[in-house]
């Protein structure tokens, strides 16, 4: 998923050191998406990860003393897209009267709903906003009331920074599943502490990598050294909260309640369609085997959800929560078995050496496969030696790439 920061720390300087950081230290692990920069009402995006990238001045010299939101991505599989490469769809989006950044994957609850956007062409992010900006426009302007009648045509995980544009106002939500963390800020000179504002971001340990790498910049560049109330204590907003911005703080005004429930969308024998919440009272005797095996295979070989994705993906053109029930019935009956069959000889040293990668490079699966060069899916490997060589010469090859730079 992606990273989301917001910055509030009422000055130029301040806000821009670290828009600098936060964006370099939330893209430091997987989030290679690009990433977008906005505050003010203005904006800068790029496809590019960060990490890739100087002369950052002219990427944030827009940023004046007010709130900036930033934003590094991490494309997900949505309707079995995975839009990159493109700078539109990279965050923030923007309507006539919102700016919105947002970390999570949204579904619409009937993928029949709302066909004036095409999910081959939108990420979810910006049809979401396409939804709350229309709904925000026929009710008077009051984004908690939107945010709550837009979310009641999705389900899903989410995170979002809002800047209302004619309001000149941010606002900050949490829903149950993605955290955002924040950490309350001042200045120390000359012995004089100052509180300045604070900093929420997705994960508290990039909070603290970026806090370091700009604290470490205003030192050398301004003599100013950044401090932080009660040393150590990175906090969590309350779940399925939504926070107005103020001054130096913010302040909880609403709720928004998160629906994970997926909805599994068929067509009856009429031509009807019919939705389900997916719940066990639900399920035929027949869903409720697959659904059984998918999950003893995936806990298996320690695949992640965003593994078993791909792997439809690549299989049937479609994600995991979009495939037919005629594809989950191909891929239990007939792909499974000979996946386990094929890997059985080296069933312990796959789990075990996989479990090691994962724990020694802090990597998610995907990653492994595109920065290690595993072949796809990584388990169907039948000598031990070719999961070494894989490694092996990989390794050298980044080792190497790294001596040259």
């Amino acid at each position: 998923m992606c990273q989301l920061c917001f910055i509030n720390l009422n000055n130029k300087v301040l806000n821009r050191t670290w828009a600098y950081a936060s964006v370099f230290a939330n893209s430091k692990k997987t989030h290679e998406d690009g990433f977008g920069i906005s505050a003010n009402g203005d904006f800068y995006k790029h496809e590019k990860c960060a990490w890739n990238l100087t002369d950052w001045s002219r990427y944030v010299d827009f940023i004046t003393n007010k709130p900036v939101m930033t934003h590094v991505r991490k494309a997900s599989l949505v309707r079995g897209n995975k839009l990159v490469d493109d700078v539109k769809y990279n965050h923030p989006f923007i309507s006539k009267n919102l700016i919105l950044m947002h970390n999570g994957t949204l579904l619409r609850k009937d993928p029949l709903d709302f066909p004036q956007y095409k999910s081959d062409v939108m990420v979810d992010s910006e049809i979401f906003l396409r939804v709350l900006s229309e709904i925000y426009e026929k009710n008077g302007n009051k984004l908690s009331d939107a945010l709550e009648k837009a979310m009641d045509s999705f389900h899903g995980k989410f995170a979002f920074i809002i800047y209302e544009i004619l309001k000149d106002k941010y606002t900050i939500v949490r829903g149950k599943t993605a955290l955002l963390h924040y950490l309350k800020i001042s200045t120390k000179k000359n012995n004089e502490i100052t509180p300045i504002g604070f900093i929420i971001n997705t994960e508290k340990d990039s909070l603290y990598n970026s806090l370091c790498m700009a604290n470490n910049s205003l030192i050398n560049s301004h003599g100013v050294e950044i401090g932080w109330e009660n040393d150590d204590v990175v906090e969590a907003l309350e779940a399925e909260s939504i926070y107005e911005i103020t001054k130096l703080s913010f302040e909880k005004v609403g709720e928004l309640k998160e629906n994970n429930e997926p909805v599994t969308t068929y067509t009856g024998s009429r031509g009807h369609t019919y939705n389900n919440n997916w719940r066990t009272e639900n399920f035929s005797t027949d869903e409720l085997r697959i659904s059984r095996e998918l999950s003893t295979f995936k806990n298996k070989w320690e695949i992640s959800l965003e593994y078993l994705d791909l792997m439809f993906y690549f299989t049937f053109g479609t994600g995991f929560l979009s495939s037919t029930m005629e594809d989950y019935e191909l891929f239990t009956d007939k792909i499974i078995p000979s996946l386990n069959k094929f890997a059985r000889k080296e069933e312990k040293f796959l789990l075990k050496i996989w479990k090691e990668i994962r724990n020694e490079k802090g990597m998610g699966d995907i990653n492994l496969t595109k920065k290690f060069n595993l072949p796809f899916p990584y388990f169907a490997i039948d000598r031990s030696e070719d999961l070494y060589s894989y490694l092996e010469s990989n390794e050298e090859t980044i080792k190497a790439q790294g001596e040259t730079k």
